[in-house]
């Protein structure tokens, strides 16, 4: 019926963002609000009058309303598009609010009259009359009501749409303006999701990161076991822990290190949860991870209690090893994914190139890395650190050792 009734009566309506096309809309939206309110107001008023029952006048009264909020909108509308002139140099949008005004207040007439006669009819009672024709009344104003809320809005309320909106206000008043686009609406109450989290479902109704913050605190009931997530679960938990422009990274960082993998003969899955958690403790402060130390008697050395930027990768290995009990491989090649160093393991190396060559990484070019990590692993290992180690020569920062041992390891397996 909707759609029907859009492509009668809107010419052009496959173009929202056109002026006449969305005065069109407006005009539409308010026609078949008086229509439909006028109908249903009609109804109840009868039902009401044959009945005696007050809660169904009152509502009737409120269609009535609801009729005249149409009018008064429709004229404020059309009042309200008027180009500016001499005498109103910022437009006309003010009869929209002063219509608005004029709506509430005569809302707030009709509730004070309707109040008035709730109250005599609760010392001066009339005996009311049940009936069918009552219900289906009520059944049809749901019905309608129901139409009405989804006439008024749909999903082609896009961004697209409110730019054009945006931009008129930004442009004509200067106005700061920011829409928020929600694409993803859930329809399911918080309740039943509790529910259903706590029977070990509804994941696929949470954001990612927000369903792995509730399997860490195991929240609504949730109870599993860290070591014994499943990927798509780990993936969730490492999310939950990272700020949220880091994201990218770490699951662009996932899919190049599952491509190493296959490339060079390691399994695929443990690549992806070493890629996963390779930045969990990434956002912390100096002083968390120096408590993470002392909690689980994590030895640094003092050239590492000297690099704080560092921390990260030595915490992270731990708390992939302790809280997600990962393997000591995995605990590994994220402990070494920002130095390097000598002698490093096929899956050592598939993440720290992973975590270098990722496709959101664009502080230099990488193209030659990019595709000497997929021709020659030890060559792109090399290469990424002579231009780790120059990057950092050229600000300044004096350089790890064990990056330095790293590269000369390689050069030594050199033909």
């Amino acid at each position: 019926m909707t759609e029907l009734l859009i492509r009668r009566f809107v010419p052009g309506w496959e173009k929202p963002e056109d002026p006449e096309v969305r005065r069109c809309y407006g005009r539409l939206g308010s026609i078949v609000g008086i229509v439909v309110n006028l109908l249903l107001s009609a109804g109840k008023l009868l039902v009401g009058a044959v009945t005696g029952s007050v809660a169904i006048t009152a509502d009737g009264v409120n269609n009535l309303s609801d009729t005249g909020s149409s009018v008064v909108s429709l004229a404020a509308f059309r009042l309200a598009a008027r180009p500016a002139d001499a005498g109103h140099p910022f437009g006309h949008a003010r009869y929209e609010y002063l219509s608005s005004m004029g709506v509430a207040v005569l809302i707030l007439l009709l509730g004070v009259e309707l109040a008035r006669d709730s109250v005599l009819r609760i010392f001066l009672p009339e005996e009311a009359a049940f009936s069918w024709v009552t219900v289906g009344v009520l059944a049809a104003s749901i019905l309608a009501k129901l139409w009405l809320c989804a006439f008024g809005r749909s999903e082609k309320d896009s961004e697209e749409l409110f730019s054009v909106q945006r931009t008129y206000l930004s442009q004509r008043f200067g106005a700061d303006v920011i829409t928020l686009v929600l694409p993803h609406i859930v329809d399911i109450s918080s309740t039943r999701l509790r529910e259903l989290l706590a029977e070990d479902r509804g994941a696929e109704y949470l954001d990612p990161a927000v369903y792995g913050y509730i399997l860490r605190e195991g929240l609504y009931g949730v109870k599993r076991d860290m070591g014994t997530l499943s990927l798509d679960e780990l993936r969730c938990a490492a999310l939950s822990m990272l700020r949220r422009k880091r994201t990218p990274h770490v699951l662009g960082a996932e899919e190049t290190a599952a491509q190493l993998a296959l490339r060079w003969g390691e399994d695929e899955d443990t690549a992806r949860r070493a890629a996963l958690l390779h930045d969990c403790t990434k956002k912390w402060s100096g002083e968390q991870h120096r408590a993470l130390f002392r909690q689980y008697h994590v030895a640094l050395d003092p050239e590492e209690w000297a690099e704080e930027k560092l921390y990260h990768a030595i915490s992270g290995a731990a708390v992939a090893r302790h809280i997600f009990g990962v393997s000591p491989g995995i605990e590994s090649a994220i402990r070494w994914h920002t130095t390097g160093k000598a002698d490093m393991t096929t899956l050592e190396k598939i993440i720290y190139l992973a975590d270098y060559i990722e496709p959101t990484r664009d502080f230099c070019d990488l193209t030659e890395l990019r595709a000497l990590a997929f021709r020659d692993l030890d060559a792109a290992m090399l290469l990424g650190l002579e231009m780790s180690i120059q990057s950092l020569e050229q600000r300044g920062v004096v350089v790890n050792s064990y990056s330095v041992r790293a590269r000369e390891y390689l050069k030594g397996k050199q033909p």
